[in-house]
């Protein structure tokens, strides 16, 4: 993953600026932990890649440097209910970048 882009995810993850929801990148009760991702890349971008909105398009993990293993590893993350601030630990130890 692209260092700046690391850096300010888990920076968002652990600024308790945004709620957290589950299986949607972002509802009205908030943002999974893609969805922040996609937030702070570029919150005009609602490009989706699947039908039911849960992950990022290829392009977006192309602009930050995920790869789609690791994206689906972090959406069951969220999905099984660790927290922001876990999700940000396991980011900072876990993901290159």
């Amino acid at each position: 993953m692209i260092t700046s882009w690391k850096k300010k995810w888990v920076k968002a993850l652990r600024s308790e600026q945004y709620q957290q929801t589950t299986y949607e990148l972002q509802n009205s009760d908030g943002y999974c932990c893609l969805g922040v991702l996609r937030e702070i890349m570029d919150p005009n971008d609602t490009d989706q890649r699947s039908e039911g909105g849960n992950l990022l398009s290829t392009k977006q993990l192309a602009k930050c440097g995920l790869d789609h293993r690791m994206q689906k590893h972090l959406a069951t993350m969220n999905d099984n209910g660790n927290s922001f601030t876990e999700i940000a630990d396991y980011i900072e130890k876990r993901v290159r970048g």
